[in-house]
């Protein structure tokens, strides 16, 4: 079962999406094993392990949210850090 997953996969994680090839994917149990989930081939995906790590043993559905927080706190600090060297820009300029 995992051999067909993997094989699947295109040697793609199946979160963040790269293709980091056959050998650097990982299993993840998206139910992870602590909290009730089995080695169901529903329940197992090839990821990376940069995303195996961050996951750790939180539900697929809890570490997407905690992702998109991520995602959203990063693009603010960006824009924030944006409008201050803006501002330094036009403080130089006049």
């Amino acid at each position: 079962q995992w051999i067909a997953t993997l094989v699947a996969s295109r040697g793609a994680c199946q979160y963040c999406c790269p293709q980091v090839g056959y050998h650097a994917l990982t299993l993840d149990h998206r139910q992870p094993l602590n909290l009730g989930g089995d080695h169901s081939e529903e329940n197992v995906t090839p990821v990376c392990l940069a995303c195996n790590k961050r996951k750790h043993d939180m539900p697929y559905a809890a570490w997407v949210e905690c992702e998109e927080l991520r995602r959203l706190t990063a693009i603010c600090m960006l824009e924030m850090r944006h409008a201050r060297l803006t501002q330094r820009v036009e403080q130089v300029a006049a």
